[in-house]
């Protein structure tokens, strides 16, 4: 039986595919994981020894070179790895003392607004 929209007996309807006790559908243990641990992976990989140099000692030092003529991009990924991110400290004081925002005054100088179609007439014939 199919539902219709606008069935207000909606769970009635639905009770046929409902998961029954025992179900064989039903994944009690949750998706399996579908990689390995990347981490392990990662740190046999890095570590391996090819031609006296690791991959990481060949990955660093491609990313100096292209540091070295110029790419900002390696030359910053490099500097934050090596020595850390730096923090953007502003100082929002004034020797110490809290600034305080100027006062302003506000000054309406216009015209009061016309409240009906004579009124805007009888300006412009002026």
């Amino acid at each position: 039986m199919k539902a219709k929209r606008g069935n207000k007996n909606i769970a009635e309807v639905g009770k046929k595919t409902w998961f029954k006790k025992g179900d064989p559908r039903i994944n009690r243990k949750g998706q399996p994981p579908k990689l390995p641990d990347l981490n392990i992976i990662l740190a046999k990989l890095m570590g391996q020894e090819v031609n006296g140099s690791t991959a990481t000692e060949k990955i660093i030092a491609a990313l100096r070179k292209k540091a070295y003529y110029g790419d900002n991009r390696a030359a910053e990924l490099l500097l934050d790895r090596s020595f850390g991110k730096l923090q953007n400290k502003v100082d929002v004081t004034s020797g110490g003392e809290k600034l305080t925002a100027p006062e302003f005054k506000v000054y309406n100088n216009a015209p009061p607004l016309a409240s009906d179609e004579k009124q805007i007439e009888n300006k412009k014939t002026k």
